[in-house]
């Protein structure tokens, strides 16, 4: 399915696993051009995103989240959990998206928390993440996978800005 031309702002999601500000999981599907503001809240074991609180096999482009995001488990700011859906071979994929929320959780990521990949693909990112840390400091942020899972990255803008008083 596809999602697209969305706004989600003033809500709040609280619930046990895949808990998006705009789907709970994109399953070989399409979320597009999609803004939330949202809270999004995932329990002990959950994922939580911005967008997606999981993208397996499908697309999230062009997509920004603004709200807090927190998971007991894996948080992203645009996805929490990024994978292959099961046998199939198509990569799941987050391009052109931002996020300027805060994401706390065990597994986090400013973009996404947590990415598996199958041999033989890959994930893009074309993302600018920011997370702001505190009122006077602010710095973008990336994943780190282990280097058997990690997923080929590209076309990722990281930036460092302080801001002192």
């Amino acid at each position: 399915g596809t999602v697209k031309n969305l706004t989600v702002k003033d809500s709040y999601f609280n619930a046990y696993s895949a808990v998006g500000g705009i789907v709970g999981s994109v399953i070989e599907g399409t979320v597009t051009d999609c803004f939330s503001s949202a809270t999004v809240i995932a329990g002990s074991l959950g994922y939580a995103g911005g967008i997606a609180g999981e993208n397996g096999a499908g697309l999230v482009e062009r997509c920004a989240n603004s709200g807090f995001v927190t998971s007991g488990y894996e948080a992203g700011g645009i996805v929490g959990y990024n994978h292959n859906y099961y046998d199939d071979p198509d990569p799941a994929i987050i391009r052109h998206c931002y996020n300027i929320g805060s994401v706390s959780g065990y597994t986090v990521g400013g973009i996404v928390g947590y990415a598996v990949q199958q041999v033989g693909s890959s994930v893009e990112i074309g993302a600018l993440v920011l997370i702001a840390t505190t009122v006077s400091h602010i710095h973008f942020e990336y994943t780190v996978f282990p280097s058997s899972l990690r997923p080929t990255v590209s076309r990722t803008l990281y930036l460092f800005v302080r801001h002192t008083t």
